[in-house]
């Protein structure tokens, strides 16, 4: 295993993460006294999102910034291995923990900046074809774990009303979605892109997912996400 210089480790670990904006989320109960025209402008500002699931990004950023503190420790401290073979560890044991670190920096770069590769799945018996992204992962020894699997609706298209409808199911615990509905406005009425049940209030949302690719990329970190906090943080 080559262990990279501590330079090398915090240019890893100083990627920024792209944030997109795939809706914009309000809540009902705040905007059925407004005009319609009022909503409308609303909603389509992302700056005006009340609902983020970009709130996972702060939460890769603070890890980013205690795993780059503690490999500062890690690299500078000169009591290092002395602090290892007090607790009992050999050689072995210290290249092993060493290794762990190493796999550990390279998942959150993995994590910063997700590598997938694109196929296409057929199934039966209609042979529909569905966008599958494989997933680069980094299993307990370091190797490439390509066992990880997303699918991302049928191949060649892009409904971003299917796609809403997902990220609100799967990554919000949205329930009772309803597409395309009808909503009762000061002077009359709008279209609503989805409204959803989430943790027991009601919100609308509009569609603003402009990119199936920046879609998926940021799905795929929200994955990797929790697998890293499930090893690391719980």
């Amino acid at each position: 295993m080559t262990v990279p210089s501590l330079s090398e480790v915090k240019s890893l670990l100083n990627q920024p993460i792209k944030k997109g904006y795939f809706f914009v989320g309000l809540k009902l109960k705040e905007i059925k006294g407004l005009r319609t025209d009022e909503i409308s402008n609303l909603l389509s500002d992302p700056n005006n999102n009340d609902f983020s699931v970009n709130n996972y990004h702060k939460e890769i950023e603070h890890e980013k910034k205690r795993l780059c503190n503690e490999m500062e420790v890690f690299y500078n401290d000169p009591f290092i291995v002395e602090t290892f073979c007090k607790d009992g560890l050999s050689m072995t044991n210290i290249f092993e923990q060493t290794k762990k670190k190493m796999i550990q920096v390279e998942r959150m770069n993995l994590l910063l900046e997700p590598k997938i590769t694109e196929s296409i799945l057929k199934k039966k018996p209609y042979d529909v074809e569905y966008l599958r992204a494989r997933i680069v992962w980094l299993d307990d020894d370091g190797k490439k774990n390509l066992n990880n699997t997303k699918i991302f609706g049928r191949s060649g298209e892009m409904n971003s009303l299917l796609l809403l409808e997902k990220m609100v199911r799967e990554r919000m615990n949205g329930k009772n979605i309803i597409s395309e509905v009808d909503v009762k406005t000061k002077d009359g009425k709008f279209s609503a892109d989805l409204i959803a049940e989430i943790d027991g209030e009601q919100w609308v949302f509009e569609a603003k997912i402009t990119s199936r690719k920046e879609y998926i990329i940021d799905s795929v970190r929200f994955h990797l996400w929790e697998l890293y906090k499930k090893t690391y943080l719980i």
